[in-house]
């Protein structure tokens, strides 16, 4: 016959061992925050992207990011209209609305009484080349009857790849328990930032016993950039596939021959700020693997196709070197995040290429 009191000391005694872990994580969560507090709020769910709210409006068939829900465009204001396509930086990813890079372009245009022109941008997460050819023909169709001013590809070095985007999303299958867990960590674990360092310290640690030759890396070397900057073993591929860029970007450019046309480079965190992948990044590319310098490809096709290229790059390094003389080095890109300007990244980035912009734009009217 069982001891009633003793039943009741276990019962006791895992209690406190539930409640002294509970304490114990709760201390380690309210550590990591007061130590990490930049890894704090980065919360990605169907409305909100680092914690910061967006809404989306059905238009032309598309869902492009709007100010608030139910926003309408102007018909009469949209006579004239510039047409901004890219990928989550043109969405906004980790942005309010109004510090989007074109949304600031857009204000400065209204400040100017003489340049009524309406930004429209069908930019959309996760979008590749090939995603954003099918809006961009889909959005010159539909502003047939108005003065399209100019378009503008945001060109991200993650674009040169050889599936488009639901189709990678697609080869990725996932088992019911791995769907489960990973929702688990979007709504919850997503939360804890004590999570969030151990995960970025534990893989930090993995990249840095990876082999240091460049051919055994694979696409460990570059990861999502293995294709535009042609890594070691890949360089057949990536040069067809900027032959392939080429090709379907001579045929936009088609699609609107009398407007001006633009490629608007969007700089990686490591070329403005060069201590980025040393104490920021988790993943850490290696750049020496490349066989191919973006940049010249685009050149060359810029070239080719009567495109102006506009790339901060050099612009915003310049400031980020100027902040550091200064003592006052100015982060612009979110934690762990090589991609992603934050609202310091995105005004800079948006002051240079507004200012290449009128100048193209003047010229070619």
């Amino acid at each position: 016959m069982s001891d009633p009191l003793s039943a009741r000391r276990k019962w006791l005694l895992s209690a406190l061992l539930l409640a002294c872990v509970l304490v114990g994580l709760g201390a380690i969560e309210l550590a990591a925050r007061a130590l990490f507090p930049q890894m704090a709020g980065h919360v990605v769910s169907s409305s909100k992207t680092r914690n910061k709210n967006f809404h989306l409006q059905p238009f032309s068939g598309v869902k492009i990011r709007v100010p608030e829900p139910g926003y309408e465009f102007d018909a009469e204001r949209a006579q004239r209209v510039l047409l901004v396509m890219g990928d989550s930086i043109s969405f906004g990813f980790g942005l309010a609305f109004h510090d989007i890079y074109w949304q600031r372009w857009q204000r400065l245009f209204d400040l100017r009484s003489d340049e009524p022109i309406q930004v429209v941008s069908p930019a959309y997460m996760g979008n590749n080349f090939a995603n954003n050819t099918e809006a961009i023909r889909r959005f010159v169709a539909l502003f047939s009857d108005r003065e399209i001013v100019g378009i503008v590809y945001q060109f991200n070095f993650n674009d040169i790849l050889p599936l488009r985007a639901e189709a990678i999303r697609a080869e990725v299958e996932l088992s019911p328990l791995q769907q489960a867990l990973m929702a688990f960590r979007l709504k919850y674990l997503n939360l804890s930032v004590a999570q969030k360092v151990l995960a970025h310290y534990l893989n930090r640690v993995r990249h840095s016993l990876r082999s240091k030759d460049c051919a055994d890396l694979g696409v460990d070397a570059l990861g999502e950039y293995t294709y535009a900057y042609g890594a070691k073993g890949f360089e057949e591929v990536s040069s067809e596939l900027w032959r392939s860029f080429d090709e379907k970007l001579a045929e936009i450019r088609e699609l609107a021959p009398k407007a001006p046309f633009f490629i608007l480079v969007s700089p990686l965190a490591p070329q403005i700020d060069p201590r980025y992948e040393a104490n920021y990044a988790t993943f850490q590319p290696r750049f020496d693997c490349a066989t191919i310098d973006p940049i010249d490809q685009l050149t060359r096709i810029a070239k080719a196709n009567d495109i102006e290229l506009i790339d901060p790059t050099g612009y915003m390094a310049q400031i980020f070197r100027g902040s550091v003389a200064e003592g006052n080095p100015a982060q612009m890109y979110f934690f762990n995040d090589l991609n992603h300007f934050n609202e310091i990244g995105a005004s800079y980035f948006a002051e240079y290429s507004i200012q290449a912009l009128r100048e193209g734009l003047a010229s070619a009217h």
